[in-house]
């Protein structure tokens, strides 16, 4: 896809690696992630910032892809649940910790 007027290259670090992608001008940083970079463990939830579905961290501070434009992760670090360690999850998940609730039975 060639660059032009609705259309941006960003190139960012990955999960560790440099990647380069053309995306259209204000497409958000989680589509690009799941639908030109193939990484679907940024999930949408609420599309408004609330669920943290989508949290991945921007150069070390968790922010919400669905309102993150691509373009601001231009030059930036960006990591994604693919570069978690998973036995890393393994303490939080034992306490119970869950994504956003909605689905958790309430608890005393």
């Amino acid at each position: 896809m060639p660059e032009g007027p609705n259309h941006i290259t960003v190139s960012l670090t990955l999960n560790g690696r440099a990647v380069t992608v053309q995306v259209p001008a204000m497409e958000r940083l989680l589509d690009t992630l799941r639908y030109h970079l193939n990484l679907p463990g940024t999930k949408e939830g609420c599309a408004e910032g609330e669920c943290g579905a989508c949290t991945v961290e921007l150069d070390g501070l968790p922010v919400c892809a669905c309102l993150v434009p691509t373009f601001q992760a231009q030059g930036r670090d960006v990591h994604t649940i693919e570069s978690i360690d998973p036995a890393s999850l393994t303490p939080m998940l034992d306490s119970g910790a869950t994504q956003c609730g909605a689905c958790t039975p309430a608890s005393s």
